[in-house]
């Protein structure tokens, strides 16, 4: 029993974080349904159309190369088997998305739903990234920070309490906890308490969620 528990602790490595790198933190995931279309018959994406995305958020500014299919989109799931693309900026209605072409906007009219990314990190198995430098801070933006003991092994499990900008950052307050309930099923124990930067210095996120659950 003990093994089968790590066996899907560990699956949690496998919903792997957005990198940094890109224009701006990562703000959300964007539904693109003529994009994103998983064929049921061959289990793969499907693309229903051809995405055509702009140099400004706006359609009548010059519009970028066509993309023929979401391998080219810089994106994530947000659910199981439901993918969107990643978010670094939005602009009345617009959304900024990188594919393998350039960064591009996205028009309001060929998006679907849009999941932020503070709304993502509160899943109950949301986890520390290598985003996270291995401290908490005792209040946001600001105050003593404290070094948190790291496991052994998988990433830091988390539960998310709250969420504040501070100078244009958002930080997230945690509770950094012994064990997920796919490990036991023993209440876990609150190892440290305090806040983190929700992004490095390149954008990536510090807290993620698996969207495939355990």
């Amino acid at each position: 029993m003990w093994a089968t528990r790590l066996l899907l602790a560990s699956a949690l490595t496998f919903a792997q974080p957005p990198y940094g790198g890109a224009p701006g933190p990562v703000l959300g995931i964007v539904e693109i349904p003529e994009m994103f279309v998983i064929d049921q018959t061959v289990g793969q994406y499907a693309p229903r159309a051809v995405l055509t995305l702009y140099t400004r958020p706006d359609s009548s500014s010059r519009p970028l190369p066509p993309i023929l299919t979401p391998a080219a989109i810089d994106s994530e799931e947000y659910g199981y088997e439901e993918a969107g693309a990643l978010v670094y900026g939005r602009e009345r209605g617009y959304y900024l998305i990188r594919t393998s072409r350039g960064l591009g906007w996205l028009s309001p009219d060929k998006a679907g739903a849009f999941h932020p990314f503070e709304t993502l990190i509160k899943s109950e198995l949301a986890f520390l990234t290598e985003a996270w430098d291995g401290f908490v801070s005792a209040s946001p933006g600001r105050g003593s920070r404290t070094r948190v003991q790291r496991r052994p092994y998988g990433p830091e499990n988390v539960h998310v309490k709250r969420l504040q900008t501070v100078g244009g950052a958002l930080w997230v307050e945690i509770d950094v906890i012994s064990h997920s309930f796919c490990e036991s099923d023993t209440s876990p124990t609150v190892k440290a308490h305090g806040w983190i930067r929700a992004h490095d210095q390149t954008g990536a996120p510090a807290v993620w969620f698996p969207s495939r659950g355990c």
